[in-house]
């Protein structure tokens, strides 16, 4: 073999094993580039989620203020104001049957039939009850 091939076969061997490294590095820069990618995607959904749960608690906040004093507000209100009272408590109304003179409520906003259950629990517990 002469010096010329000897060489040639040398920078073959370096450019196949530098090659190989370069493509070993750029697939670990891909793989940091996805998974950046991946966690700007799962970072920005659980911010999205947390928002959504601060408005939750924002309105659930105001739904305890509003019913704990739902029955002061009902007596203090004007037509309008009873009218909007009454939806937030009975979503979807409340349905008046003329021949058996009943009121049916569909559907009460879960708040205050958490309120409910609570009340009744707490009276079972006054008076000694077992939950």
């Amino acid at each position: 073999m002469d010096i010329g091939t000897t060489i040639a076969n040398g920078f073959r061997g370096t450019f196949a094993i530098r090659t190989e490294e370069i493509k070993k590095a750029k697939e670990e820069v891909d793989k940091t580039y996805y998974a950046d990618i991946d966690a700007q995607k799962v970072l920005s959904a659980v911010q999205s989620k947390i928002r959504d749960l601060e408005k939750k608690l924002k309105e659930l906040k105001k739904g305890l203020t509003i019913s704990k004093k739902a029955s002061q507000l009902w007596v203090s209100s004007d037509y309008i104001d009873k009218e909007r009272l009454q939806y937030l408590i009975y979503p979807n109304g409340m349905l008046y049957n003329k021949e058996n003179n009943t009121v049916r409520t569909p559907r009460v906003n879960s708040i205050f039939t958490v309120i409910s259950c609570l009340s009744y629990i707490s009276a079972k517990n006054k008076n000694g009850q077992p939950s």
